[in-house]
């Protein structure tokens, strides 16, 4: 069926370590229970799929990306049975609930790709980003109507590396400050303002990278 993606395997075992499921309008549910072994599962522009059966038994799950498929929000509930998650990348914040965050105990790289429409983050959303203590690189990219990063930053215990990339609403960084445990801040393609805000820090033991030197539009 269009609809429903059931992977089939003899005798329903299977070693397969990487799904990816692209560009499906019409797809509904995805169905996972004869991919135990799945390792990295990454969906885009799904737009219909609302059903992810059986996600909370892939225990060896570890990098999940979803991407343009609005329908998988209330799946993403599931996310907090996934404890060996690693590695997310999504495109919506809402996601950034206290629920989900503070089981998310492994997680070390979050990823937030064009977000639209969002220009901060929501005081629910920065409550549950604080809780991702394992978390240790955090990348906005392409997020083009984001102006604020989360005042929260500073509360990420194990954080290395943040990463900037695309957003030129943002102009400065949190008042609160960066976390202590922070080695690299990498900026690019980002506006000339922000650019030179974050060229002060680079005087210290954090170590800056900026690339670009685009104007605000």
């Amino acid at each position: 069926s269009p609809e429903m993606l059931q992977p089939c395997f003899p005798e329903n075992v299977s070693c397969l370590k990487k799904m990816e499921v692209w560009f499906s309008p019409s797809l509904r549910s995805l169905q996972l229970r004869t991919c135990m072994a799945l390792e990295e599962l990454i969906i885009v522009n799904c737009r219909s799929l609302a059903a992810l059966e059986s996600l909370q038994l892939l225990d060896s799950l570890r990098h999940f990306k979803v991407f343009r498929s609005p329908g998988m929000l209330p799946c993403l509930e599931n996310l907090s049975l996934c404890p060996g998650l690693e590695r997310l990348v999504i495109d919506d914040p809402s996601v950034f609930t206290v629920s989900i965050c503070k089981q998310l105990t492994s997680l070390q790289r979050l990823e937030l790709e064009k977000c639209e429409f969002v220009t901060r983050l929501t005081e629910q959303q920065e409550r549950g980003l604080q809780l991702l203590t394992s978390l240790q690189e955090l990348e906005f990219r392409d997020c083009h109507d984001l102006k604020y990063l989360p005042g929260a930053l500073h509360r990420l215990p194990s954080l290395k590396k943040l990463k900037i990339n695309g957003c030129l609403g943002i102009s400065r960084l949190p008042e609160q400050g960066l976390p202590l445990s922070l080695q690299e801040l990498d900026i690019s393609n980002c506006s000339k303002v922000f650019n030179d805000h974050c060229k002060s820090l680079a005087a210290g033991k954090l170590k800056v990278k900026i690339v670009g030197n685009t104007e605000t539009v």
